[in-house]
């Protein structure tokens, strides 16, 4: 392998400001406008930019309501989705490296088929 294929390849990523989220009785409820869902030992997680551009990671989910478009964490907090789960390459992968640097290595991305469900549960 070359090495200009290599260094494609790689992202190094330093998350800054690491800071535990808002209390849920300050923040019952989030709508995300950047947002993917991963599967990791059984558990769902999900990972979004906030309206404070920091990226969270939550608690695994608990509960989902799909005609709602909800996710409910262990933490009780409620997390909503008006639009599709990013595309963007570039949030994808600081996504998947915040997964990282949570020990969550091997995590699968579930977005798009929680999106059909989703858009499965409107008709």
């Amino acid at each position: 392998m070359s090495h200009r294929r290599l260094f494609k390849r790689f992202l190094i990523v330093e998350f800054t400001n690491l800071r535990p989220a808002p209390v849920v009785d300050e923040q019952p409820s989030v709508t995300s406008r950047a947002w993917r869902v991963f599967e990791w030992l059984g558990e769902l997680r999900i990972v979004a930019v906030m309206d404070d551009d920091a990226i969270r990671l939550t608690s695994p989910v608990v509960a989902f309501n799909a005609q709602a478009r909800a996710l409910i964490t262990s933490s009780g907090r409620v997390y909503s989705f008006d639009v599709p789960p990013t595309e963007r390459l570039s949030l994808r992968r600081l996504f998947e490296a915040r997964l990282l640097h949570s020990g969550l290595d091997g995590a699968q991305d579930v977005s798009d088929h929680l999106w059909e469900s989703f858009k499965a549960a409107e008709q």
